[in-house]
């Protein structure tokens, strides 16, 4: 219930920088990562780039269900 953390995710086929942008424009921030950004853990797992939300303690839950709403409707939207 108190901890927080970074959640990183990829979507097959979507560009984590678009991923970015649809959830930014539903006023959700979260940030893309390239494998320059994060050399040992991209690297080694094969994966060129990612999002990366940091979810806090602070966040609601109706605040990441709207993330994954917004997630959802841009993925199915596809």
């Amino acid at each position: 219930e108190h901890r927080c953390g970074i959640v990183t995710f990829t979507v097959d086929g979507i560009d984590p920088v678009l991923i970015r942008s649809e959830l930014d424009a539903g006023k959700v921030s979260v940030w893309s990562s390239d494998a320059q950004l994060a050399r040992i853990d991209l690297d080694a797992r094969g994966i060129d780039a990612m999002v990366r939300a940091s979810v806090h303690y602070l966040n609601t839950i109706e605040e990441l269900d709207h993330t994954v709403e917004l997630l959802e409707r841009f993925v199915v939207g596809r």
